[in-house]
């Protein structure tokens, strides 16, 4: 099967986008189907790995000339057709972004099945930020035609097919499967080694959060909740990685606590040095906020990364994480509230058998039902199904 992937991933930059399209099209050409990816050409390409480097083909960028990613899906329109002509691909599988109802325009007109997919409700984050209602709403409307007019649709949370649903589509093209974990990547490693790599001192605990520093995150709640954890148990440390625009709040709120040697920032980092990262952490977190994620459902790509290292998670109790509860893995806690937040961490790494099986847990379905091949495997098989139904 030849399948034409599209996406506005910066492959500069370390980003959930980057591990999810990277795996996806890695495991397409591992169960043997031609790829081509189409992404916009940011810079060097140095976090796609595997041979889908191979099948890269670049397209014109608008960022550094200070324009929005959007719009850099009408610079692919050309290689779109490029690629129709000379290659005639049996689907087009692509990411959904602001302006991607335009390629499945294009699919309906050369009658090949464009299948997209949703991995956000862009409406939600923009008014959760306080961004003006009116480009709200375009965003709703146009999220919602990009669904209408293309020939299937995969959503990684049932909340986000329950808002395309409201929104008018067709129930019957969506189909609902969550992101994966990436177990080749992401493995446990020694304590020690990964401590050494960041000089961390092997005497103390970690709790950390690896990701984009943004509101919904919920990093806020991780830092108040410091401020119980540190009275009780004075060996926790709380590791931050990654960037974003929360990032100057946060560590204005880490000095008023005065959790200055507690708390520590270490920045946007290397891809290849995500999984050492990951593996100093004795508990992972993900505190997201309710007021996104209730509607929404979570699907970060983060949290495959937590479980593929074999991390022990203590989460907000949210769709998307709710149903992970069956593997025995996260410890679920109220949402939006530092001090459960905090006792479900100290409950945790007061109790080193738990923190053992927890982990374990999470590496046995990362290797399992939620590794990326395994999901990869269900995605290919929608595409099978959208072709095999469009030519019926």
């Amino acid at each position: 099967m030849k399948i034409l992937l599209i996406g506005l991933v910066d492959y500069t930059k370390v980003s959930g986008g980057v591990i999810h399209q990277s795996a996806l099209a890695n495991n397409m050409l591992l169960a043997g189907h031609s790829v081509a990816l189409l992404a916009p050409a940011t810079g060097e390409f140095e976090n796609l790995r595997g041979a889908v480097r191979a099948c890269l083909v670049p397209t014109p960028s608008m960022r550094r000339l200070g324009l929005p990613a959007s719009l850099e899906t009408f610079f692919q329109v050309p290689e779109i057709l490029r690629q129709v002509r000379k290659n005639r691909p049996d689907a087009i599988y692509l990411r959904n972004n602001l302006f991607t109802c335009v390629i499945g325009m294009l699919g309906r007109v050369f009658n090949i099945p464009v299948i997209t997919e949703h991995n956000s409700w862009q409406a939600i984050e923009r008014l959760y930020i306080g961004r003006a209602r009116q480009f709200a709403f375009i965003e709703s409307y146009l999220q919602a035609l990009d669904c209408k007019l293309s020939t299937a649709c995969r959503t990684v949370t049932a909340g986000i097919r329950d808002l395309l649903i409201d929104s008018g589509c067709n129930g019957s093209s969506i189909t609902v499967i969550g992101n994966g974990a990436d177990p080749e990547t992401f493995r446990p490693l020694a304590r020690e080694s990964a401590l050494a790599k960041w000089a961390l001192d092997p005497a103390l605990r970690y709790v950390g959060f690896i990701g984009s520093l943004i509101p919904w995150h919920g990093v806020h709640h991780a830092i108040d909740a410091m401020r119980a954890i540190s009275k009780r148990c004075p060996n926790v440390r709380l590791l931050i990685f990654g960037d974003g625009p929360e990032r100057g709040r946060l560590e204005q709120l880490m000095r008023h606590h005065a959790l200055e040697g507690r708390v520590r920032f270490f920045g946007s980092i290397k891809l290849a040095d995500a999984n050492e990262a990951i593996n100093c952490f004795d508990i992972a977190i993900a505190p997201f906020s309710r007021q996104l994620y209730e509607k929404v459902g979570v699907a970060t790509i983060k949290l495959g990364d937590y479980m593929a290292a074999g991390r022990p998670l203590v989460a907000s109790d949210l769709p998307g994480l709710r149903e992970l509860g069956s593997t025995g893995w996260p410890v679920l806690v109220p949402p939006d509230n530092p001090d459960e937040l905090a006792h479900g961490i100290e409950r945790l790494i007061n109790d080193p058998a738990e923190l053992v099986r927890r982990g374990t847990a999470g590496r046995a379905a990362a290797e399992g039902p939620l590794s990326w091949q395994a999901i990869t495997a269900r995605v290919v098989t929608l595409i099978e199904d959208t072709i095999r139904t469009s030519k019926a």
